[in-house]
């Protein structure tokens, strides 16, 4: 969860934008740096799920899989699945999914993007998210925020409802 109470203002929409940024760039480096350190990344130990790393540009991460794939990742997708994880609360199976209306180049990055994700602790990621805090609603009070859409869309639980509010429609309830 954010600490709202080191924020300069309470307003929702001027806060997500600036915080959303800043967090999918600091998320994106911490890979950035795990890679250059390390030059691999292994998940659960497993071999399987062995990244080397190959290099990066200012638009793709190349990494491979030891006799298997080779993938150039472009930043711009990975920066989007972080986001997507980010405004799901941190689930990062939610940030990459499969689905039918993609496109077919982008399927190919699944599984690489999901390997990148889960070598950040998860830890890292609930303390960017969004989801979980409070926020006020001049008609429906105090409530918690549930997930952020696509759109950018403010999914709120209310004590009665479940509320799907644009962002200038709250505030953050500073802690």
């Amino acid at each position: 969860m954010i600490e709202t109470s080191k924020l300069p203002s309470t307003d929702f929409e001027q806060n997500f934008e600036e915080l959303e940024e800043q967090y999918v760039n600091e998320i994106e480096g911490i890979i950035s740096a795990q890679l250059f350190e390390k030059g691999h990344l292994t998940r659960d130990h497993e071999e399987a799920d062995d990244l080397e790393f190959f290099g990066r540009t200012n638009y793709k991460i190349r990494l491979k899989q030891p006799n298997k794939n080779v993938w150039s990742v472009p930043i711009q997708l990975l920066k989007k699945s972080i986001q997507k994880v980010l405004r799901n609360g941190g689930n990062i199976e939610e940030g990459v999914t499969t689905s039918s209306t993609k496109k077919k180049s982008e399927t190919n990055y699944e599984m690489p993007i999901k390997l990148l994700l889960k070598s950040i602790p998860e830890e890292e990621f609930q303390k960017r998210t969004f989801v979980g805090n409070s926020v006020d609603h001049e008609v429906y009070g105090e409530g918690v925020i549930n997930g952020i859409n696509d759109t950018g869309n403010v999914e709120v639980k209310f004590q009665e409802r479940k509320v799907l509010l644009k962002p200038e429609f709250c505030k953050l309830k500073k802690t």
